[in-house]
């Protein structure tokens, strides 16, 4: 039989201001994952402070995002970084889940 084979998100968009760390550690994750290593993750912030910026990297942030304080440039910006990840930008999706499949396979056996 084949594996059942979850499919992933083209992209993910994730607010910093989840509580606690809980933001970079769901980054953290989506990385340790085979079926979401290459998936984009953008990582949207209010905050300006560096050390912020560089631990959303740290944790395997594809992009940060300075949150806008108006609604309407929050929206362009998050339509901006959509239409980059998921229409300009070439990611690997055919290899990871070739390889995801392999994995899989090679774990049930």
């Amino acid at each position: 039989t084949q594996p059942h084979i979850q499919p992933s998100p083209d992209l993910v968009l994730i607010e910093t201001s989840l509580p606690d760390d809980s933001a970079f550690e769901l980054v953290s994750w989506i990385r340790k994952n085979v079926a979401t290593l290459h998936t984009p993750v953008v990582m949207i912030s209010s905050s300006q402070q560096e050390e912020d910026i560089f631990k959303g990297y740290k944790h395997g942030a594809s992009s940060m995002i300075q949150k806008p304080a108006a609604f309407t440039d929050y929206a362009q910006v998050l339509k901006e970084a959509c239409s980059y990840w998921l229409n300009i930008s070439v990611m690997p999706h055919y290899r990871v889940t070739q390889k995801a499949k392999q994995l899989r396979s090679a774990s049930s056996q």
